[in-house]
């Protein structure tokens, strides 16, 4: 799902509106002590030696290739998911998210069967890159935050 969101929007230009990870990073802290909130967050030191281990697991796969092409200049990763939460809590972190992202780029706007996806990030045109990706549902509860820089031409190569 990740891919066909990154696809739809591979070749637009898109106008760079600042989404700072030390926002997102501050709310998701802050969050994290709601009872029901499940938080998961790979720093630089953990995503890197994940990346190693693939690398070193799959060594020679052209997969492992691909997978770094895209996300080899992945950061750190934070996921929030906040379904199990009371009522009032969950909208209060869905309107705390709404607030932060209010003024980022949208970069695809998925409506599926009820379910509503948005995903922002800065494109880059000239480096034809996406930095600082962040899924968003507010229906699933769900924040899935990728920092770092995944390659669009990588995006394109894979789709084809």
């Amino acid at each position: 799902m990740i891919l066909v969101g990154l696809m739809s929007f591979a070749g637009i230009a898109f106008g760079a509106t600042t989404l700072t990870k030390a926002r997102l990073t501050s709310l998701i802290n802050e969050c994290r002590g709601i009872e029901g909130t499940e938080v998961v967050r790979l720093g630089g030191f953990t995503t890197g030696a994940i990346k190693g281990i693939i690398r070193i697991a799959g060594a020679g796969d052209p997969d492992t290739k691909e997978f770094f092409r895209i996300f080899g200049g992945i950061k750190s990763i934070s996921i929030m998911e906040y379904e199990d939460c009371a009522p009032l809590d969950r909208a209060y972190i869905g309107e705390r998210i709404d607030h932060l992202l209010k003024d980022a780029e949208v970069l695809v706007d998925i409506k599926d069967d009820g379910e509503h996806i948005c995903i922002y990030g800065v494109f880059d045109e000239e480096k034809n890159t996406v930095k600082d990706f962040v899924m968003y549902s507010r229906e699933e509860c769900a924040l899935i935050c990728l920092f770092g820089k995944i390659s669009m031409d990588a995006v394109s190569e894979l789709a084809k």
